[in-house]
This record gives C-alpha cells, sequence and structure tokens, in this order.
C-alpha cells in the first residue's frame, strides 16, 4: 500500500481519520502548531496504531522551507498528500500546484460563511506583494471573514483548484466517511449534557449567559454538563461553572465516548456528529442578526447536508426536552 503523509490545521479530519487513516495508508500526521500536536496524540491512542504525529517548526520561512521538503519528497519519493484545508495556507498550495505531489483533498466546510472580495481589498503584506509581483494572486480568491466574539475580522486566500494530479472530494465527504454518529432519538444514555463552547460571531457574554443558564437548568432536572471548550487557544470562549466538569480542551470532542444525552453548543462543527440529540444556541444570542444566523445555519448545511442538528429558542425550551427526558 502507498503510505501518505496528512496535513493538519484544525481538529475538524480527526473523525475522518480515525476512520480512513489505515485506508488511505496514513501512517505520519503533520500538525501545524503544538497544539493541534496534542490534539492527534490523542488520535494515537485512541486508535492504537503507529502512527508518527509532529509539528512544523515555528515562523513563516522555516515552515514554508519544511513544507517544500515535504512535497518534494512526496512527489518524489511515491508518497501520497492527504490535505484537509479550505484556506489560509497559500504557500503549501503553491508548493502543490508547482510540484504536483499525488494526493486527496477533502474540505471539511465551506466557505459559504465568509465574503469573497477583491484581492486588492486585501490588507498590505510581504507574502501577497510576493504574489502579486510574480503574478501568482490570480490563483487564489480573498475571503473576509466577520468577528468572532472578540477576536477581530480575518482575510484569507483560498486556492482557486488543485492540480489533477490532487483528487478533489466534496464538502461533506469526509463526515459521511468517518462513521458519524447520527442516534436519531432521544433516549437518555447518560445523565450528562456535553457542552461544546468555543467563541462565534456574537460576543463572548452574550454565549457566557446562555451556557450559565443551561448548566442551571440542567441541574434543576437532575443532569450535570461537561464543558469542552475550542481545542484551538485563539478561539476558546473561556466558560467555566462550578456546577460543570471541564474536558482538556485540547481532546477532540469527535474522540469522546458517545454517552451524552444531549450535545449543546453554538456553531461547533463538532456537534453535526450527535444526530438530533444536538442542538445550536445561535437562535438564543441576541446581538446576533438574522443575517448572521443565517451564515451560522448556512455553515452547517454545507457541513453536512441533511443534518438533524436543532435550535433552541429559549431556556424553556430546554427544560420541556430535559422534561421528556426525565420521564
Amino acid at each position: 500500500m502507498t503510505r501518505s503523509v496528512s496535513i493538519v490545521a484544525s481538529t475538524l479530519p480527526i473523525a475522518f481519520l480515525a476512520a480512513r487513516a489505515e485506508a488511505l495508508g496514513v501512517d505520519r500526521i503533520v500538525a501545524t502548531s503544538a497544539n493541534l500536536n496534542r490534539s492527534y496524540g490523542y488520535l494515537a491512542r485512541k486508535i492504537g496504531r503507529e502512527m508518527e504525529i509532529e509539528t512544523t517548526p515555528p515562523g513563516f520561512v522555516r515552515q514554508s522551507l519544511y513544507f517544500a521538503l515535504l512535497v518534494a519528497k512526496c512527489r518524489f519519493l511515491g508518497r501520497r498528500l492527504v490535505i484537509f484545508h479550505e484556506c489560509c495556507m497559500p504557500v503549501l498550495d503553491l508548493l502543490i500546484l508547482l510540484l504536483r505531489p499525488k494526493g486527496d483533498h477533502f474540505p471539511q466546510v465551506s466557505m459559504l460563511g465568509s465574503i469573497p472580495m477583491d484581492i486588492s481589498a486585501a490588507p498590505k503584506s510581504k507574502l501577497l506583494t510576493l504574489l502579486r509581483l510574480c503574478r501568482l494572486d490570480r490563483l487564489f480568491v480573498l475571503y473576509y471573514s466577520p468577528p468572532v466574539g472578540d477576536n477581530p475580522g480575518e482575510y484569507s486566500l483560498s486556492v482557486k483548484a488543485y492540480p489533477r494530479s490532487i483528487v478533489s472530494h466534496p464538502v461533506g465527504y469526509a463526515g459521511e466517511a468517518s462513521s458519524a454518529i447520527e442516534a436519531e432519538d432521544l433516549a437518555p444514555r447518560s445523565h450528562t449534557i456535553l457542552l461544546l463552547t468555543g467563541k462565534a460571531l456574537s460576543p463572548d457574554e452574550d454565549q457566557i449567559t446562555v451556557f450559565s443558564g443551561i448548566v442551571e437548568s440542567a441541574a434543576k432536572y437532575g443532569l450535570r454538563c461537561d464543558v469542552k471548550d475550542h481545542p484551538n487557544p485563539y478561539f476558546r470562549l473561556g466558560f467555566a461553572s462550578e456546577a460543570a466538569r471541564s474536558i482538556d480542551p485540547e481532546m477532540p470532542s469527535e474522540l469522546l465516548d458517545d454517552d451524552y444525552a444531549l450535545v449543546i453548543g453554538a456553531s461547533s462543527t463538532g456537534l453535526l456528529r450527535y444526530g438530533n440529540r444536538a442542538f445550536s444556541i445561535i437562535e438564543m444570542l441576541p446581538s446576533l442578526s438574522a443575517d448572521e444566523t443565517g451564515l451560522a445555519k448556512k455553515h452547517f448545511d454545507m457541513a453536512a447536508p441533511g443534518h438533524t442538528l436543532r435550535y433552541l429558542e429559549s431556556l424553556q425550551q430546554l427544560e420541556s426536552i430535559l422534561e421528556e427526558l426525565s420521564l
């Protein structure tokens, strides 16, 4: 079997790799940060097979040279490259376009939650200036992502197309192929609710208020809450409660044992794993406009068409569900 190298920039592909790493021949995972390295360490222990996990060196120049050597080795040693990113890695994308290694691209989400912009609107940077001078900027689309929580908005570059040597799969394919759990009933599994927290389009305070209310409502019906924050420190909400148990945020939610009665979050893609036991609170966040709420819902719809995730409108609605569970 041809051996493969996978480059990961988030924990979104982790359930897919847990299910398909052996079939794809992936025996080496390259994480773009130390935090991700630790998260994928959980994967190696979960699947119980030998897996080399390493981290790219820090700094733009050193990381770019690392990617150049890695892609060249894949191209000339016949190893496949398995990638998952939708944007934000232009140097890696250019190297793939130049060296044309064989491999697969499994995008995790679409860019519909971001706004396409003329590339001239991008903030000035050395990389963008170099791309323009070399007339390589035409290979990319510029997107603007609105502010998330207290974090500012971001601009990102997404490559228009990969070479034919890279097989591009549709958005959502990885989710369908990862044996995602789709339990279509609310039969109680345990007396615990999982809260998947992280920054969203609303101010952090809005979410913290809602999650605090959820913890209180759960306690009224004899249920405990576990809180699992975003693996990426930049997107962590930082919600904590004395009445809830905190889970290591670097533990990917996709690798948690599935014995939760309900799973509740805002815009976490991890919610899609839990079928109709999963609920989003985006309609409970007062600062979100109808357009912003629609963008969040479109994010779920594109990541998993036909999903059965539901939307909470109030704590009263949640308590009706909790009462049903307690019967």
